[in-house]
């Protein structure tokens, strides 16, 4: 019995598409995302990003976070082949004790442009400068000290908090994506990809406080405000690659720390009084 053309050509369809769809994650064909860039969260870095989850590499050290485990992040030491697992959340409130949670009370949105052959959105985080007239202390000024052309003149006026460019990425799990806003302390949304944050760090005012003729308590204008602001993070390059399994799993050569000195100053995982010894070179007394 022959089987006509076009049902032996549907089948073959049939059986393929059957074939990829159950086909175990192991064996299908993925693809990762490598994005190469510098900036003050992680300093010069390389990353990959798949459905398994994201592999960081910086200088002083990796780090790998798993999809199937998303309450965790893996701190990895390569020159002692040392690792520690530590709550995901844990680790974002470490971040913050060096680089604050961006604050904002409203953002403003527009396309800057493309990049990477996408386009570019640029959200603006803005909140109300904390040094302004209406922010300064009762107490510490009288109703004199605000007189006309003195004090700060930015009164009622807004910062910006912090900048985020993004392009939409298909082919990545918004969980997995949402791993970089969480650590860049901003709202994750879908298919978005950060790929530019510049946040404003601290912001002074060193307006000195003097007694001029007339005897009032007078200040120095605006001299003096000093803004920082630091790129915590740009992509400078971006691409797709074949999928390395390797990647998104700890080889087997690494040993659990015992804590988290242990993974940064021992040698084996277990921090010991000559470890400690051999790091400030001289002996303990």
């Amino acid at each position: 019995m022959k089987i006509p053309l076009f049902l032996a050509r549907r089948l073959l369809f049939s059986t393929v598409f059957l074939f990829f769809t159950f086909l175990p994650p192991a064996l299908a064909l993925e693809k990762m995302l490598v994005l190469k860039g510098a900036g003050e969260l992680f300093d010069v870095f390389s990353m990959r990003l798949s459905e398994q989850g994201i592999r960081i590499r910086t200088k002083i050290g990796e780090g790998l976070w798993l999809a199937a485990k998303p309450q965790s992040y893996i701190m990895i030491n390569p020159e002692n082949k040392t690792f520690l697992e530590v709550s995901f959340k844990w680790y974002v409130e470490d971040l913050r004790e060096d680089y604050p949670k961006i604050k904002w009370d409203r953002k403003v949105e527009k396309l800057v442009g493309e990049k990477f052959g996408q386009k570019v959105t640029r959200t603006t985080f803005m909140r109300k400068d904390s040094l302004s007239k209406d922010s300064l202390s009762k107490d510490s000024l009288s109703k004199n000290s605000l007189a006309k052309n003195s004090g700060p003149k930015d009164v009622n006026t807004e910062l910006n908090a912090a900048e985020l460019d993004s392009i939409k990425v298909q082919g990545l799990p918004p969980a997995v994506l949402k791993v970089l806003t969480d650590l860049l302390s901003v709202e994750s949304r879908g298919e978005i990809l950060p790929i530019y944050c510049k946040q404003l760090m601290r912001r002074h005012w060193f307006g000195e406080m003097i007694t001029g003729p007339e005897r009032r308590l007078k200040t120095r204008t605006n001299n003096g405000r000093e803004n920082t602001t630091k790129v915590m993070f740009e992509v400078k390059e971006f691409g797709w690659q074949p999928y390395d399994a390797s990647f998104f799993r700890l080889s087997k050569d690494l040993k659990r720390a015992r804590d988290r000195a242990s993974l940064f100053l021992s040698v084996d995982g277990d921090i010991k009084e000559k470890d400690i010894e051999d790091f400030f070179m001289r002996e303990l007394k």
